[in-house]
């Protein structure tokens, strides 16, 4: 099941400034809560944000964001998330841990560049669900470990990629066949079947005529109890709630034959560096 918040909506965050179109809004239905581990994943000051960060990954620079090399896309280096206007005590946190992007060859011999990819996990909520098991593991020899991304792919833990549109040429019918293809597979060897409602809801909140430009940002939440919520240009459009589904999806990006193998490692390393590295 999902819901939608369409307040601003859709069009009004892919449409230029001052173009705004109306969609009936419908209930919003409460997400499961992990209180225990959310209220661990609580962060107490911007300080400490950073702190997090610096230990995530040795290459973050001074300005604080990393840049995709292939496509030139900068990422922030944390993403924070709470009420417009709060504490930043009242926030959760999660931090940049690898970048990549996603490429089409086209006849053989040319390559487009379709997005670039930022992948964020809540660090103590990392902590909580896997650091009694792997918090002794080398980094380096934990990126190549398949249990460990199926440890982090079954046990939810809280995580965001966030794309941005690099070909200037997409539309959002083709961001939805792609994602319908390639669940579907995902979900036939996670769930058995490739028929899942959860998925119908998910491509469905992608109108085909939507548009998107290049530069467009798309975030995909996996929340606590196993629901995806997605963004588009920082307004929520929809939740859909299947632990499934949420899995399959992350497992495009951490899972067996990833979008991009290199950035697969890179965040495993990542967390693995957070995992062994104390407050």
């Amino acid at each position: 099941m999902r819901d939608r918040n369409t307040f601003p909506t859709i069009l009004a965050a892919l449409l230029p400034p001052l173009l705004n179109y109306d969609r009936p809004a419908s209930l919003l239905l409460p997400a499961p809560a992990d209180v225990e581990v959310e209220n661990a994943c609580m962060v107490k000051s911007a300080e400490e944000i950073v702190r997090v960060q610096t230990k995530m990954t040795e290459k973050l620079p001074k300005d604080g964001v990393i840049v995709e090399p292939k496509t030139g896309v900068s990422f922030p280096s944390y993403l924070l998330f709470g009420e417009p206007g709060g504490n930043v005590g009242d926030k959760s946190c999660q931090v940049l841990a690898g970048v990549g992007s996603r490429e089409k060859t086209l006849i053989r011999v040319k390559s487009i560049m379709i997005y670039a990819f930022g992948l964020y996990v809540e660090p103590n909520h990392l902590r909580a669900k896997l650091g009694d098991k792997y918090a002794g593991v080398p980094p380096e020899e934990l990126k190549y470990r398949p249990e460990f991304y199926d440890d982090l792919l079954s046990q939810g833990v809280g995580m965001t990629v966030r794309l941005v549109v690099h070909y200037k040429g997409l539309k959002m019918r083709m961001v939805r066949s792609a994602f319908e293809n390639s669940l579907k597979m995902r979900l036939k060897r996670i769930k058995g079947v490739e028929d899942d409602e959860a998925l119908h809801d998910f491509c469905s909140l992608m109108s085909e005529d939507l548009k998107i430009f290049q530069g467009t940002t798309i975030d995909f939440r996996w929340q606590p109890g196993g629901a995806l919520l997605t963004e588009i240009g920082g307004h929520k459009i929809g939740t859909v709630f299947s632990h499934h589904l949420c899995r399959a999806f992350f497992d495009l990006y951490i899972g067996e034959k990833p979008v991009s193998e290199s950035a697969k490692y890179e965040i495993g390393e990542s967390f693995g560096r957070l995992l062994t590295t104390n407050d």
